[in-house]
């Protein structure tokens, strides 16, 4: 198997924060879940879902043939 990062672990942080986030994971609180969940990258749909949300919230009245236009 190949050796990954350099020989001296200060000269290489990211592999140890990661080994750490690893080692963490056994002991992960549902509050750090609900916090990286934020921190993923959405889908368009995901974005969509979201403003659509919002705007029915704010009392705002669906445009017609929204949902029908998409490219």
């Amino acid at each position: 198997m190949p050796v990954w990062g350099r020989p001296d672990p200060e000269d290489d942080p990211e592999t140890w924060e990661l080994v750490q986030f690893i080692r963490h994971l056994p002991r992960i609180t549902p509050e750090e879940l609900e916090e990286m969940k934020g921190l993923n990258p959405k889908t368009r749909e995901e974005l969509e879902e979201e403003e659509a949300i919002r705007r029915f919230l704010a009392g705002e009245q669906p445009t017609p043939n929204a949902e029908a236009h998409r490219h």
